[in-house]
């Protein structure tokens, strides 16, 4: 297959105009031509198709249309991508100032995923440095923890070839559930970089709820789990949500 691009970054988005804005101003500052930029947007009447058709000089290509809920919007992008490498990069986050080589150099190396951290934050409040890990290897990992850092990954468009798109039918847990099969497969080259965050994630999105957790828990088990320890790990979430919203609510 012939690439137009080495890397193809690529935002979901739905009636997030003023999270797109911050996307889509750090791509400003960091876009260069063996780059492409898409939106795949989920039809929003709120703005966001006025931002997307605004910048054409940043934006290579999009859609504007009704889909299935974020997964579905992601295979789009990847079936649409000319690059030969993919990242996704959520509304509302931002690339790191600075970060083009380095995702450069990852689209052009030979593994077939290059893993960065990422820095999350909440609002103007850094929470600290998620570095991507190595799981066990031959199947002892634990297919409820998310080793990789989905926004940091950039995964060759070969990846989803071999191993296959992100399962549309979760709402909550398919890049957890997609990353499981490519752990599984031990047919995938991973590259590990554990210094600097190539992505400023914003934290409390729909992964950190307790419908999240659950969805987590019945993915942990299709890959193996025992239900027991699925639970165990799910219930101790649901513990420490609950006893953080009561604080909150207290402060």
């Amino acid at each position: 297959m012939n690439f137009k691009y080495d890397l193809t970054i690529a935002t979901v988005v739905f009636n997030s105009k003023n999270d797109f804005l911050k996307t889509i101003q750090s791509i400003a500052g960091e876009k260069v031509s063996s780059s492409e930029y898409i939106v795949i947007d989920g039809g929003s009447t709120d703005g966001t198709l006025d931002v997307i058709r605004a910048n054409p000089d940043l934006i290579d290509a999009y859609v504007s249309e009704s889909d299935k809920g974020i997964y579905d919007a992601m295979n789009k992008a990847v079936r649409m991508a000319k690059g030969r490498s993919i990242m996704f990069l959520n509304a509302g986050d931002r690339l790191s100032s600075g970060v083009m080589r380095a995702l450069q150099a990852a689209a052009k190396s030979p593994a077939d995923i290059v893993c960065h951290p990422i820095m999350v934050v909440n609002g103007a409040c850094e929470i600290g440095l998620y570095k991507p890990s190595i799981p066990s290897p031959n199947g002892r990992h634990d297919p409820q923890h998310m080793y990789w850092p989905h926004p940091g990954m950039v995964s060759k468009a070969s990846v989803f070839e071999r191993i296959g798109f992100f399962d549309d039918r979760l709402r909550y847990s398919a890049d957890l559930e997609w990353i499981n099969r490519i752990i599984s497969s031990q047919s995938i080259d991973v590259e590990y970089v554990f210094n600097e965050p190539v992505v400023i994630f914003e934290s409390g999105g729909v992964s950190s709820t307790i419908f999240a957790a659950l969805e987590t828990r019945d993915v942990a088990i299709r890959h193996g789990k025992s239900k027991y320890s699925a639970y165990i790990r799910y219930l101790k979430f649901r513990i420490n949500y609950l006893f953080k919203k009561k604080f909150h609510k207290t402060n």
